[in-house]
């Protein structure tokens, strides 16, 4: 019996790890998002996405440097440009939203997107 124990003990702990990660990352979310609407009353909008971007990169050096560039390997080398362009424009996108209108009205729409990935899945995935 006291191996069924340290096992729910172990699958507790983890639960309870993943739910401080992720409060952890949201509240950062959170913090960036707030940080971006100040700065956006000083900065123009594509200042303020310019430097999150920019934070990004300096991220991904980081990990190129432990990792080295083989996990920059595809074979979809279009798509994944793609998808970075588009995350960059989406960045900038919500960036000049939170700038014209209040920040909570802004992360409300967003919750919008799952409908469209549902939608766009559907209609372009064929899922």
């Amino acid at each position: 019996m006291p191996k069924l124990s340290s096992n729910l003990g172990q699958l507790l702990n983890q639960n309870l790890t993943g739910i401080f990660y992720f409060a952890c990352g949201m509240f950062l979310f959170s913090a960036v998002d707030a940080i971006a609407k100040i700065l956006t009353d000083s900065f123009h909008p594509i200042q303020v996405a310019w430097s999150r971007q920019l934070g990004l990169l300096l991220g991904i050096f980081i990990i190129l440097i432990f990792k080295g560039v083989a996990i920059l390997q595809t074979n979809h080398l279009w798509l994944q440009i793609s998808r970075g362009f588009l995350a960059g424009i989406s960045a900038l996108v919500f960036i000049i939203a939170i700038s014209v209108i209040p920040i909570a009205d802004a992360v409300a729409v967003s919750f919008v997107a799952p409908f469209f990935v549902t939608i766009l899945g559907a209609v372009v995935l064929g899922e």
